[in-house]
């Protein structure tokens, strides 16, 4: 239910945006956007898609890098149930997140709550990856400053630093007195959950658990340093994507970074298919960076084709091949999520020992 009121929220403030902008609108001329279409430089447009699978690639060796301690494997493993999983993300929405870590559990032969756990890590390095990008962008770029609502952003911004630098300490501290902490973080997730009524999901046993397979700073570094070029790597592919259009060649690296912070905020809305986040793109090109609806909606759409459907035809082939059904996947990573729940830290390490999670199935290759 409440689920439910947030996401009907963030859409309402969505349509809000573009009802804001009704005078562009109300111009809109569709023969101007087949014109923008028609301009496209196709080449920047497949650039862009081949840059998006080489952050797959890196997304691949990164997970790679916090398996090692579980698992000896390669990127080659890995990267087949990565863009299963992001083809399940684009097609099924938020359902779908779930499918990488069962698909990666079964491959490896893991239980789900490790590869859970490794999830949530990753999310952390995702996050404090492109606060950093993010950071650098708005310093290199004395132009943003200009931009209208520029306030906005800003605070924004603090508010996105401030969230990764709590983050970042609290993450350092579960680390380093993970003895006494855990037990205090279990104790107090249980409390907040019994109040709304839910059960504990074992969220904080996953998180602490994959925290404590990693092997010291210096690993941390490295996957922080995967983290923050594979986050670069997707914003050039948006770049390369939105410099396609001629009249927008204007669009510096430092803007295209503000408009995906931008459309972070819109994925809240992570629906099937097209979501809040190619609103809030469309919207953003509009009211910040002063683009004429035709090209704004033409450029939104081409974002959404070569960057976010990237994966789909790959994923789809993937899944043919190993017989498996997108939506089966879905349920069973649904089912194996709720199997999970529960245990404590040192039961999430028993349960990443060879065998755990049964035999891999020999049919789909899983």
């Amino acid at each position: 239910m409440r689920k439910g009121i947030v996401i009907a929220t963030v859409i309402l403030l969505i349509l809000a945006i573009l009802w804001r902008e009704e005078n562009a609108w109300r111009s809109f001329a569709w023969s101007s956007l087949w014109q923008q279409a028609g301009h496209v430089k196709l080449i920047l447009v497949l650039a862009g898609t081949g840059l998006i699978y080489a952050g797959f690639v890196l997304r691949a060796y990164r997970w790679k890098l916090l398996l090692r301690p579980m698992r000896q494997t390669s990127v080659r493993r890995i990267l087949g149930p990565t863009l299963v999983g992001f083809t399940a993300l684009a097609l099924l929405g938020r359902p779908g997140e779930l499918v990488r870590p069962y698909l990666l559990a079964r491959r490896e032969r893991l239980s789900v709550a490790s590869q859970l756990g490794l999830w949530m890590v990753e999310r952390f390095f995702d996050i404090t990856a492109f606060a950093t990008l993010f950071f650098v962008s708005v310093l290199a770029s004395p132009d943003i400053r200009r931009l209208p609502y520029f306030g906005d952003v800003r605070r924004a911004f603090l508010i996105v630093m401030a969230s990764a630098v709590v983050l970042a300490g609290i993450v350092t501290l579960l680390y380093r007195f993970r003895a006494r902490l855990v037990p205090l973080a279990e104790r107090l997730m249980d409390a907040v959950l019994r109040r709304f009524r839910k059960h504990p999901t074992g969220a904080v046993q996953s998180f602490v658990g994959a925290l404590k397979t990693m092997n010291g700073i210096g690993e941390v570094i490295e996957v922080a340093g995967v983290s923050i070029v594979m986050w670069g790597v997707i914003a050039c592919a948006y770049w390369s994507v939105i410099r396609s259009f001629p009249s927008l060649s204007r669009m510096t690296f430092p803007y295209v970074v503000l408009l995906m912070a931008f459309s972070m905020v819109g994925s809240l809305v992570q629906l099937p298919g097209a979501g809040g986040a190619q609103l809030i793109t469309i919207a953003v090109l509009l009211k910040v960076f002063g683009v004429p609806g035709e090209l704004a909606v033409a450029c939104g759409v081409l974002l959404w084709v070569a960057t976010y459907m990237a994966p789909v035809p790959a994923g789809l082939l993937l899944l043919n091949r190993y017989g498996l059904s997108l939506r089966k996947v879905s349920r069973d990573s649904q089912k194996q999520r709720e199997s999970s729940v529960g245990g404590s830290a040192e039961d999430y390490l028993a349960c990443t020992e060879p065998g755990a999670a049964g035999a891999r199935d020999s049919r789909t290759g899983f």
